[in-house]
């Protein structure tokens, strides 16, 4: 459990940004086909969030998993990704460690706003801008019994660019970079909206929209892994005058039709401030969600060792398609 988010802080990430390119790779002074080109070219975006490109390349280096969070404005999604990456600097989970990222700076931009400043108790998280192209957050993250790297890709998709996309296909071919890439869709749903008669039908309806629209897109292939999330579970257990289980079942069930063409999990976690992250027995604590994603493989996990060369080979070539 974090105490205080205050403890996270890095002094300067001004300092951090130079850190990096200090420390960043000198031997990508050639291009793939062997021309010299400008080291900068080849930087990863000196610990910022990658765009498209630069997670190309980074997917040239390692295998990776890309877990493509989105969700309608104020839904929780940064914040989310923000206390992972504050879980892994204090350690929080002893089998899982963190073991580095390309993408420091972007993570720090983002954990500065959930600090706690001026007494205030409420730690505002700042929104996404819907036209950031660069929108993708790694973790690299090791396995201390298997001694195994787990490289994380997590999208940092705005609100408005998931609501633009959720029922017009031509946005979301050209506004959700590398979706078809991704292990698992991640899709956020408002608890707190949901106890509002007038807000509820609209945020499900979001979500089926988004499923409907992604069903006939070109990104679609095979049955791809959707998880449902409802956040602040503890804010409708405080609020809701029905049966908890029974109004967030309802919800659920709501998706049901879907699972025909989706293979869909439901998770409900609790509401995040800077100063804590709450978890109770109604709600997946978020050490647990993150194992998850990082254990849910298609392949058994003894395969792991033989399937590297060829993850980062199938990787590879599929954005080699593009570029």
């Amino acid at each position: 459990m974090l105490d205080n988010i205050n403890d996270l802080e890095i002094d300067n990430v001004d300092n951090l940004e130079q850190d990096i390119f200090n420390d960043s790779d000198k031997d990508l002074e050639v291009n793939f086909e062997g021309e010299k080109v400008e080291a900068d070219d080849y930087m990863l975006s000196l610990g910022k969030a990658l765009n498209e490109k630069e997670l190309y390349r980074l997917s040239s280096k390692v295998p990776m998993r890309i877990i493509y969070v989105l969700g309608p404005v104020r839904s929780g999604k940064t914040t989310f990704e923000s206390m992972l990456y504050a879980f892994f600097l204090k350690n929080i989970d002893k089998k899982i460690l963190f073991a580095g990222s390309e993408t420091l700076v972007g993570f720090e931009e983002r954990l500065n706003y959930l600090r706690i400043k001026s007494g205030n108790s409420d730690a505002q998280m700042e929104r996404t801008n819907k036209d950031e192209r660069r929108c993708f957050l790694h973790l690299n993250l090791l396995d201390v019994k298997l001694n195994y790297h787990y490289n994380l890709v997590f999208s940092d998709i705005s609100g408005e660019t998931f609501e633009n996309c959720n029922s017009n296909r031509a946005n979301m071919e050209q506004d959700l970079p590398c979706l078809d890439m991704a292990k698992n869709i991640v899709l956020f749903m408002d608890g707190e909206s949901l106890l509002d008669n007038s807000e509820r039908q609209g945020s499900v309806m979001k979500i089926k929209c988004f499923l409907k629209t992604f069903k006939s897109s070109r990104f679609y292939n095979g049955k791809p892994n959707i998880d449902i999330v409802i956040s602040k579970n503890d804010v409708i257990y405080d609020k809701t005058k029905q049966d908890k289980n029974d109004f967030i079942d309802n919800i659920e069930n709501q998706f049901r039709s879907f699972e025909k063409d989706f293979f869909i999990n439901y998770f409900r976690i609790e509401a995040i401030n800077g100063s804590c992250i709450m978890d109770t027995e109604n709600s997946i604590e978020l050490i647990d969600l993150l194992k998850y994603w990082i254990t849910n493989r298609n392949e058994e996990m003894k395969e792991i060792s033989n399937k590297v060369a060829k993850d980062i080979h199938n990787d590879f070539n599929r954005f080699g398609e593009r570029y």
